[in-house]
């Protein structure tokens, strides 16, 4: 997993802050500290990605790599400007989330959320909805808005 300067702050800032509340004796702030970075963890666990693709071609390769690894779908909603996929996959029957919205200029961000912070589940389902893109789409890049 690659750190970005961002995210190596917020984990980095409760382990220095823990380390250095312990011998003081300070273990509630040390406590406190930890479960931040766990917020962290659990805020930055998915994969944010742009297409240069219109809404409609992104919610077809989103559905078949929905169908290719066989994830059980229990809700999906659409309109025009968005789309999101809920459902359950795999032995653990982790939960899913993938979503898209457009955001103009014939692109649209596509996100994928596998349980808590599965990044290699997050990527596997990526990588799918890539491989459904029309021949000769662009590469995908990262959307950090």
């Amino acid at each position: 997993m690659r750190l970005t300067g961002l995210s190596a702050k917020f984990v980095l800032v409760p382990v220095v802050c823990a380390a250095m509340c312990a011998p003081a004796g300070c273990a509630l702030v040390a406590v406190g500290a930890v479960g931040a970075a766990g917020g962290v963890t659990y805020q930055e666990g998915r994969e944010r990605r742009l297409f240069a693709v219109n809404m409609d071609t992104a919610w077809e390769a989103m559905k078949a790599a929905v169908e290719e690894r066989g994830v059980e779908i229990t809700s999906e909603k659409r309109t025009p400007g968005s789309g999101e996929i809920i459902g359950r996959w795999g032995t653990k029957r982790q939960s899913v989330r993938i979503f898209a919205k457009f955001v103009g200029s014939g692109s649209t961000m596509i996100g994928t959320r596998v349980g808590i912070a599965d990044q290699s589940g997050n990527l596997e389902i990526m990588r799918y909805i890539e491989y459904n893109m029309p021949p000769g789409t662009p590469p995908s890049t990262d959307y950090d808005q």
